[in-house]
């Protein structure tokens, strides 16, 4: 967040610093930057949520959504457009290393908080038990076995009742965590697949509908994550059930590129179109939140649900970067008439 905050002060004196014709390489090296960091803070965040109580991460779903909302209303405050003065780009770069400052404040706050440092020491203890048994198992190898457990800890027979150390390692957690991996992939797929076409779909009348859409999915995927703390209908009660729902939930991305590339296929509405992606964005938000939920809720040791963050994490990152190359390849291909383009 540190090197975020750095490159925010320091992008609106590029143009001061070299010659015109770097500025837009300069500009996209520091996006760049920024875009890595903001992915690097958002694996670790999810990372340490996973450890924390499974109300937590709708809160932490909710809070990514929130730069997108911070951004309109900071743009339309300050008035910014491609007459914005200089002054005025300075101010906007400012405020959001300000944000991004208290954003740090606030990372710092929770992982010295009581309920975080005993969440590491549960993680570390899990780590060392498991590093004992694997000791344990070796040398059982090599001595006389007489048919009695013994505990992982001490060496020392195990009391009748006691459980052995449970084991999630990295395979462990892949295989029981699969279904919402599964279930975070298609989900962002899908949502950022679609967006990238948003420009394509033609106004059944004057309303600019492009702008329309954007704000529809906007809300629409903010809304759904808080509502992950409602009471939960019986169809969304395990993972399982939530990869169901986001298979079905492909078939709103059909209707609305059937909606696009086939004019005659629904009827022109732009109330249609809209509430299409109202469901489809509202769902999108709602199925994140019990994903990265479930997913941590299938392990019992804070090691395996760490583990478990970085793979959903993982799993989030690579939808979105194959979603975006995927949307640029259609695009590209001529399938789908460009924008204003007429069948």
């Amino acid at each position: 967040m540190m090197a975020t905050i750095s490159l925010l002060l320091f992008m609106p004196f590029v143009p001061d610093m070299v010659s015109i014709d770097d500025v837009p390489n300069v500009i996209l090296l520091c996006m760049i930057l920024i875009g890595s960091f903001s992915w690097l803070c958002h694996g670790t965040a999810s990372m340490l949520c996973s450890m924390f109580p499974p109300s937590s991460m709708a809160y932490m779903q909710t809070g990514f959504r929130t730069p997108e909302i911070y951004t309109v209303v900071i743009l339309s405050i300050l008035g910014l457009n491609s007459r914005a003065s200089e002054a005025d780009v300075v101010t906007f770069y400012w405020i959001t290393a300000l944000v991004v400052g208290l954003g740090l404040f606030s990372w710092l706050r929770v992982c010295r908080s009581k309920p975080a440092m005993h969440y590491f020491a549960l993680k570390d203890e899990s780590y060392n038990e498991t590093d004992a048994q694997d000791q344990s198992e070796k040398s059982s190898l090599l001595a006389p076995s007489y048919g009695m457990l013994e505990d992982s800890s001490t060496g020392a027979p195990m009391a009748e009742g006691k459980r052995p150390v449970m084991v999630e390692d990295q395979a462990y957690v892949a295989k029981i965590i699969r279904p919402c991996r599964v279930a975070i992939f298609l989900n962002i797929w899908t949502s950022i697949f679609s967006a990238a076409f948003f420009a394509y779909v033609q106004p059944a009348g004057k309303t600019d509908v492009e702008i329309i859409l954007y704000f529809t999915r906007l809300f629409s995927d903010l809304i759904g994550r808080p509502l992950a703390r409602c009471p939960r209908p019986w169809f969304c009660k395990n993972k399982e059930q939530i990869v169901k729902i986001a298979w079905a939930r492909i078939s709103l991305m059909f209707v609305f590129f059937g909606y696009i590339a086939f004019p005659g296929l629904f009827p022109r509405s732009d109330i249609f179109i809209v509430v299409v992606v109202c469901v489809f964005s509202v769902l999108s938000g709602y199925l994140a939140v019990l994903s990265y939920e479930y997913a941590a809720a299938s392990l019992e040791t804070k090691a395996g649900q760490s583990v478990c963050g970085t793979l959903m994490n993982s799993t989030f990152q690579m939808a979105c970067f194959t979603a975006v190359i995927s949307s640029v390849m259609v695009s590209e291909s001529g399938f789908i008439d460009e924008p204003g383009d007429e069948r």
